[in-house]
C-alpha cells in the first residue's frame, strides 16, 4: 500500500514536469532565453577560435573559457532567467494538476522542470560551441597549444584584440579538459539552481517575476564583488566566486574545496526550498496570487 502511494506521488511529479515542458516548448520566451545565452557564449567562443588563428583546439576549451569569463556571465544568466521568467509556473492547468496530485507533488514537479531546464540550457550552450567550431576541434583529452599559451603567458594581444583573459596556469597543468569541463558545469548548474530557486520562492508571493529581478540583482552584486579589488570578507562568502573554477586552489590530487562548495550550494538550496514549502501551504492557485492571473 505504501509503495503504491509513493509510486503515485512520483508519477504526479513527472506528470507535472512533463506538462510544464510541453507548455514551455511552445512559448517564444523560452527560445529567446536560449538565444540570449547562446549568443553571448558564441561571441567569446568565436573570439577564442579567432585567437587560435586556424589551429585546432580541444572540444571543451571554447565553452570552458566562455563560462570562466565574468564579463559575459551577466548576459548568460539573463538568458536563463528569461527562459524561466514565469516561475513558479502557475497557469490554467495548475488547479487540475494539484487536484490530481497534491500541492507537494505540484511543487516538486515544477521544481524538477526548472532544474532540468537549467541543465538543458547549459547543455545547449556547449552544443552550440561545438556545432559552430567542430571542424577545428579535436577530441583528444589534452589541452591545445593555444590554451596553454593563453593560460600561462596571458598575452596582451589575446586581451586587447580578442578580449580573452584565462588565468588558469595551475588548472591546466594538473587537470584534463574533460575534468575541468565537468567540474565547471557542475558549479555553474548548482550556482544557477540557487539563484533560480530564490526567484521561484520569491515569485510564490509576488507577481511580475519579482524573484527573477532579485536573482539577477544578486548575480550582478556577485560579479561586482568578484571583479573588485577590495571586499575580501564578502568574496569569501560570495556564491558567485565559488562558481568560478579559475579561483580554486589546484593540487596534484585535484581542486581544493570543490566538494565543500557543492555541499554549500546544496544546503543553501535546501533552506530556500524549505521556505517555499511554508509559503506553499497558503498559495491560491485559482487567483494566481503567486504568479499570473488565471
Amino acid at each position: 500500500m505504501e509503495n503504491r502511494k509513493i509510486n503515485r506521488r512520483i508519477k504526479a511529479v513527472f506528470r507535472t514536469c512533463l506538462e510544464q515542458w510541453k507548455g514551455e516548448l511552445l512559448t517564444p520566451r523560452t527560445y529567446m532565453g536560449y538565444l540570449v545565452g547562446i549568443s553571448m557564449v558564441l561571441i567569446i567562443a568565436g573570439n577564442y577560435m579567432g585567437y587560435a588563428n586556424g589551429r585546432n583546439v580541444q572540444i571543451f576549451e571554447p565553452v570552458i573559457i566562455a563560462l570562466s569569463d565574468p564579463s559575459y556571465s551577466i548576459f548568460i544568466m539573463l538568458g536563463l532567467l528569461l527562459t524561466l521568467l514565469d516561475a513558479p509556473f502557475i497557469n490554467a492547468r495548475t488547479p487540475y494538476l494539484v487536484t490530481r496530485g497534491s500541492r507537494k507533488s505540484w511543487y516538486s514537479g515544477t521544481l524538477f522542470y526548472m532544474y532540468t531546464q537549467i541543465i538543458v540550457y547549459y547543455a545547449l550552450i556547449f552544443a552550440a560551441t561545438v556545432a559552430t567550431g567542430f571542424s577545428r576541434m579535436y577530441l583528444r583529452n589534452s589541452w591545445s597549444v593555444m590554451a596553454y599559451r593563453l593560460a600561462t603567458q596571458r598575452p596582451m594581444d589575446a586581451l586587447e584584440i580578442w578580449g580573452l583573459d584565462f588565468d588558469a596556469s595551475a588548472l591546466i597543468s594538473v587537470l584534463s579538459p574533460a575534468r575541468v569541463f565537468l567540474i565547471l558545469m557542475c558549479l555553474q548548474i548548482l550556482y544557477s539552481a540557487v539563484l533560480l530557486t530564490t526567484a521561484y520562492v520569491i515569485n510564490m508571493n509576488h507577481r511580475n517575476s519579482a524573484g527573477n529581478f532579485a536573482a539577477l540583482l544578486l548575480h550582478l552584486v556577485g560579479v561586482v564583488i568578484y571583479k573588485s579589488v577590495g571586499f575580501g570578507f564578502l568574496k569569501k562568502l560570495s556564491l558567485y566566486q565559488r562558481s568560478q573554477i579559475t579561483k580554486y586552489t589546484v593540487t596534484e590530487s585535484g581542486i581544493v574545496g570543490f566538494v565543500d562548495n557543492v555541499l554549500i550550494y546544496l544546503i543553501v538550496t535546501a533552506v530556500i526550498l524549505a521556505a517555499g514549502r511554508i509559503i506553499l501551504k497558503h498559495m491560491d492557485y485559482n487567483t494566481g496570487r503567486a504568479g499570473r492571473e488565471l
